[in-house]
């Protein structure tokens, strides 16, 4: 399963670089070349730079080199740090797992609601679809860490940069 999600993961945030880099150089060329543009554009960037992203945590969750503050664990003794890191990483599935859910109702609300964006003219549900996706991303790969931190496998490691 993870290799498939890896793909499926490396496959969204090609779409998503591609696309915004594609959509912004158009936009580019097409407004300082030819004095024009099209209207829908920045939301078509904004949501594909937004999809890159959020599957980039997803990916950066899933090899452990997520943003995380560790001041107090990497202070503990080696098994409380890896009790405090099960916990830390059970608080972020939780908090996933709600994020997914109540971004599945606002969907659920966007599609009965009809709305659609002015400046794309397609139904705003499939662009806020996004936030479901990707957060039911990071809740497997939390489920998938969490074995490693309760077997002392993920340790809080301290990088400095120069």
């Amino acid at each position: 399963m993870d290799k498939l999600l890896t793909k499926i993961e490396d496959a969204l945030m090609l779409i998503g670089m591609l696309g915004a880099l594609t959509v912004g150089t158009a936009q580019v060329v097409m407004r300082y070349v030819f004095n024009t543009g099209f209207v829908w554009s920045e939301i078509a960037l904004v949501t594909l730079t937004i999809l890159a992203a959020l599957v980039g945590g997803s990916r950066a969750a899933a090899e452990g080199i997520h943003i995380r503050i560790t001041v107090l664990t990497e202070r503990l003794p080696a098994p409380v740090q890896r009790y405090a890191n099960t916990l830390a990483m059970t608080i972020a599935l939780a908090y996933s797992l709600f994020m997914a859910y109540a971004a599945f109702l606002y969907v659920q609300f966007l599609h009965m609601t009809g709305m659609v964006s002015v400046e794309a003219h397609i139904p705003t549900w499939i662009i806020f679809s996004i936030a479901p996706l990707t957060m039911a991303l990071f809740s497997i790969r939390y489920i998938q860490r969490i074995p490693h931190a309760w077997r002392g496998d993920e340790v809080a490691k301290v990088e400095f940069i120069d």
